[in-house]
């Protein structure tokens, strides 16, 4: 019911990069390497590799090959990919449901921001992948998380950033040989996934890593946000690298100095949201890991105090909802005014303010939600570690 919902709120794929990339890469039918630079038959233009990390890029690849060109073939290859992403939705869900119970696993399942962006591209492949990682970790098989971790790295590059608090649990918990021995599990599996790719086409691979580190700040990010609203001039890369930089620090000094021992289920909704929150972009899917997370960290609050993180998560995902469809409104609007020479930017401040609000509401969930977990009674640690 959830993945049809999905697919029924967008059943054409508008804007939707799973429809776009077809349309770029393979509407020729010769399916190329995606991970390659290759010529379009049709106008011999040359296409740069997509910006997608390995699995993801075979994933897009083989996709390509369920399609019949000879009828609208990015509508069908934006279908296919859905139903997929439909299933996988709801694996995530299950995989959720066993740590947190089914009430709360059904916030992330039937999240109206969930399924409006749930089709925009391929991370909820990277996300099923993540809460593997984390389910298995919560269990102490830390060599098959660290496994699944790095097919997670592999297909989206976010998840990296979790090697922070997994880092610091295992230096607070005196397991701190666990720390180069996951490290070198996530290394290795890492290597063997990406190393092949990397022969057949080191700067198709390559291409990922370069585009993401070199691409502007803008498109829904909160500077494009403040620059709309008058409330800054203009984004520099120095703030961006500065924001991020004291934003990390801040989260690391807080996991390895506070009184209570953080687990992996409980810190990283806080890891996400610092890398994310001043990200040079915020992409609408972000929405889909943001909210996994949140709800498995909500379960690690007190039945007794769950009600007010619950109302303040509930508030965030309906500006969450309202941001994106604003943004897009607001992208439908330009459009329209360059085809009719009306004076364009009428939605923006709409989108502008919304977007505030939006940064607002989940600054304030993020507090609340930290300080419900910080309240609950420390436990006791992990007595074996794998």
């Amino acid at each position: 019911m959830a993945g049809g919902l999905s697919l029924a709120w967008n059943i054409n794929g508008q804007f939707s990069d799973i429809r776009g990339f077809y349309g770029i890469h393979f509407l020729d039918g010769e399916n190329d390497w995606p991970l390659a630079y290759h010529n379009i038959t049709s106008n011999s233009e040359v296409v740069h590799p997509v910006e997608y990390p390995s699995i993801t890029a075979l994933i897009i690849w083989i996709l390509s090959f369920l399609v019949q060109t000879n009828n609208e073939p990015w509508l069908q290859y934006f279908r296919i990919t859905a139903v997929l992403n439909g299933f996988l939705l709801v694996l995530a869900a299950q995989i959720l449901a066993k740590q947190t119970g089914k009430k709360l696993a059904l916030l992330f399942l039937f999240s109206p921001a969930v399924l409006y962006s749930l089709n925009r591209n391929w991370d909820i492949w990277a996300i099923v992948s993540l809460a593997a990682c984390i389910y298995f970790f919560e269990k102490e098989k830390f060599k098959i998380s660290a496994i699944w971790l790095a097919i997670s790295v592999s297909t989206n590059f976010f998840p990296i950033f979790l090697l922070i608090p997994i880092c610091i649990y295992f230096y607070r918990i005196n397991q701190r040989k666990m720390v180069l021995v996951y490290l070198t599990w996530t290394a290795s599996f890492f290597s063997i996934i990406n190393i092949p790719f990397a022969i057949i086409n080191l700067e198709g691979w390559l291409y990922f890593y370069k585009f993401n580190f070199s691409r502007g700040l803008g498109s829904a990010s909160i500077f494009e946000v403040l620059i709309q609203l008058g409330w800054i001039e203009s984004a520099s890369e120095f703030a961006y690298y500065a924001l991020n930089l004291t934003g990390i620090l801040a989260l690391i000094f807080i996991l390895a100095f506070s009184k209570k021992i953080f687990k992996l289920s409980e810190s990283s909704f806080a890891i996400f949201f610092v890398i994310m929150f001043f990200n040079k972009q915020y992409s609408m899917q972000y929405v889909i890991w943001l909210t996994f997370l949140a709800v498995l960290a909500l379960s690690r609050i007190d039945k007794s105090t769950l009600r007010y993180p619950i109302y303040f998560f509930i508030c965030w995902q309906a500006t969450e909802f309202m941001f994106q469809y604003v943004f897009f409104q607001n992208i439908l609007a330009d459009i329209y005014a360059g085809i009719t020479n009306d004076p364009m930017g009428q939605m923006r401040m709409s989108y502008a303010l919304t977007g505030v609000i939006r940064y607002t509401a989940i600054a304030l969930f993020l507090f609340v939600l930290m300080s419900g977990i910080i309240a609950r009674r420390r436990e006791a640690l992990p007595q074996h570690v794998e």
